[in-house]
């Protein structure tokens, strides 16, 4: 017998608009001109803050939403190295950001990627940035032990 996945739900976006109108990171975003080229977009039937930079729409993830991220791709992650380059933590390999990337001209300190796609370069595609100490919170033992063997 083959057991078969069960669906992944869909999102929610009402939750989603109603927690972007409350939450104060998002609200700062709104008033800053940056880098980013942000849209209220309606998805769905609901107005979400997006990113327009690419050729689709992507809503603001909020810091739990994030969170959530770090915790199912920790094995998936990398690093600002020192000399500006991103390094994964589970193989030490160096990759880039993907020239589609909204965040291809910003230099987030750690991010998690669902993909590479290795071309004359390793890229990570469709990443998010997260907060380093949100790995280890994911896979303490993990990283304790992949500090340790990078110190000896």
């Amino acid at each position: 017998m083959v057991a078969s996945a069960s669906p992944i739900p869909p999102i929610d976006l009402a939750r989603m608009a109603a927690e972007q109108l409350r939450d104060p990171k998002v609200a700062e975003l709104r008033k800053q001109p940056g880098a980013l080229k942000l849209k209220e977009v309606n998805l769905g039937g609901y107005n979400l803050l997006c990113d327009v930079s690419t050729s689709r729409p992507r809503p603001i993830a909020l810091d739990k939403d994030k969170k959530c991220l770090a915790v199912g791709f920790f094995m998936n992650a990398a690093e600002l190295s020192k000399d500006g380059e991103f390094m994964t933590l589970t193989s030490r390999k160096q990759v880039s950001i993907h020239p589609s990337s909204s965040l291809f001209q910003h230099k987030p300190a750690c991010v998690v990627y669902t993909e590479l796609v290795k071309t004359s370069k390793t890229y990570m595609r469709t990443l998010s940035v997260v907060d380093p100490d949100w790995l280890f919170e994911a896979a303490p033992a993990y990283f304790r032990r992949k500090r340790a063997s990078a110190i000896t």
